[in-house]
C-alpha cells in the first residue's frame, strides 16, 4: 500500500519512529518503534485511546521500550533503516481496517487494530497490555463522538461493543427498541450492520418474530443505500424469521453470492440460504469450502457476526438446522 492517503499523526509517527531508529541504530523500522512513537506523540490520540480501552499506558510505554532496548544494532556508518516485514504486515492489514470501515484515510486506529492482527511484536505487547480490535475501535469511535467530529461515532462504538459481546458467545436477547430507533434515527448506512448484527442475536436466540421485526426494515435500509450484500443477508434472515414468506429462489441465492465481492458474504449467504431453503443445494459446499479457505487466506474479515465460517460450512453441510451456540 501507498503512505500518500495516511493522517497526520500517523504520518507525524512514522517520522519520528524513522528518527528513533536511526538514533537507536537499528538496521530495520518496526511496528514497536511506531507503537512507541505513537504514544509520546504531543497531542497525540493513541494515550487516550488506549486508555479509555483500558490500557496502562505507563506500563506498555515501558514493556516497548525494553523491547526496542532489545533490538540488535549496528555499529559505524549511519544507518538508514528499512521498513521490516512485520511492519510492513501491519500497515497492510491496517489498511484492509481501513477499506473494511470505508474509510478514505490510514489512522491510528487502524494501525492499531493492525498491528493485532498481523501478529507483530508490536501487537503482542498491545495484547499483553489488555488491547484487542474490538475496544481499540470502540475506544476511538467513542473518542470522536466525545470530541463531536463524527454524528455516527457513538452509534458505531455502541455497535462494536455489541457485536464482541455477541462474538464472545455469552447469552444475549436482541435491543429491539435500540434496532428499531437507528432506523430512523438519520445514521446513514451504519444502521444497516447495525440491524443486521441485532437481528442475528435475535434469531440465534431463538427469537424469530424479534428478528423479522428488525430484518424487515432493515433490508429496506439497505436497499435504499444501495448495501446489497447487506440486503441479500437481512432478505435470507427474514426468509428463516418468517416460514410464511415465499421461499427464495436457489439460483438466485448462488448468483448474490459468487456476485458478493468478499468471501465472508458469499460463505454466509451460502449458509443463510441452505437454512432457509431446508434442502441439500448441488454444488453449495463446495462453493461454501472454497469461500471459508479464500477467508483464511485474507486473515481477517468483515466481522458481520452472523456465523463463523465452520458454523456456516457446518449449515451448508447439513442444510436446515440452525446451529447451536
Amino acid at each position: 500500500m501507498g503512505l500518500d492517503r495516511v493522517t497526520n499523526k500517523l504520518q507525524e509517527a512514522l517520522q519520528a519512529a524513522q528518527r528513533l531508529a536511526v538514533k537507536s541504530a537499528h538496521a530495520e523500522l518496526k511496528g514497536a518503534h511506531v507503537l512507541l512513537a505513537l504514544l509520546q506523540q504531543e497531542g497525540g490520540i493513541a494515550e487516550p485511546v488506549l486508555r479509555r480501552a483500558g490500557v496502562d499506558v505507563t506500563r506498555l510505554k515501558a514493556a516497548v521500550a525494553v523491547a526496542l532496548d532489545r533490538e540488535p544494532r549496528v555499529a559505524g556508518a549511519a544507518v538508514q533503516p528499512q521498513f521490516s516485514y512485520g511492519l510492513r504486515a501491519t500497515l497492510e492489514a491496517a489498511d484492509a481496517v481501513r477499506e473494511s470501515l470505508g474509510d478514505d484515510y490510514l489512522s491510528v486506529e487502524h494501525f492499531l487494530v493492525g498491528a493485532l492482527r498481523g501478529e507483530s511484536p508490536a501487537g503482542k505487547l498491545l495484547k499483553e497490555a489488555g488491547l484487542d480490535e474490538a475496544k481499540a475501535m470502540a475506544a476511538q469511535a467513542l473518542s470522536i463522538a466525545d470530541a463531536g467530529r463524527h454524528i455516527q461515532a457513538s452509534a458505531r462504538a455502541e455497535w462494536i461493543l455489541r457485536a464482541a459481546e455477541y462474538r464472545s458467545c455469552e447469552p444475549l436477547q436482541a435491543d429491539l427498541e435500540w434496532a428499531t430507533s437507528v432506523a430512523s434515527a438519520g445514521l446513514g448506512q451504519i444502521a444497516v450492520p447495525i440491524m443486521l448484527t441485532e437481528a442475528t442475536i435475535a434469531w440465534r436466540a431463538g427469537d424469530l418474530a424479534g428478528c423479522a421485526v428488525i430484518a424487515r426494515p432493515a433490508a429496506e435500509l439497505a436497499r435504499e443505500h444501495g448495501m446489497e450484500p447487506f440486503g441479500g443477508l437481512l432478505r435470507l434472515l427474514l426468509a428463516i424469521a418468517d416460514p410464511d414468506l415465499p421461499r427464495p429462489e436457489p439460483a438466485q441465492i448462488a448468483r448474490e453470492a459468487e456476485a458478493a465481492g468478499h468471501p465472508e458474504v458469499s460463505l454466509q449467504m451460502y449458509a443463510l440460504g441452505a437454512i432457509a431453503l431446508g434442502a441439500p443445494q448441488p454444488g453449495w459446499l463446495n462453493a461454501a469450502r472454497r469461500h471459508a479457505r479464500l477467508l483464511s487466506a485474507q486473515h481477517g474479515d468483515l466481522r458481520l457476526d452472523i456465523l463463523s465460517p465452520a458454523e456456516a460450512v457446518a449449515a451448508v453441510r447439513r442444510t436446515g438446522s440452525r446451529p447451536n451456540l
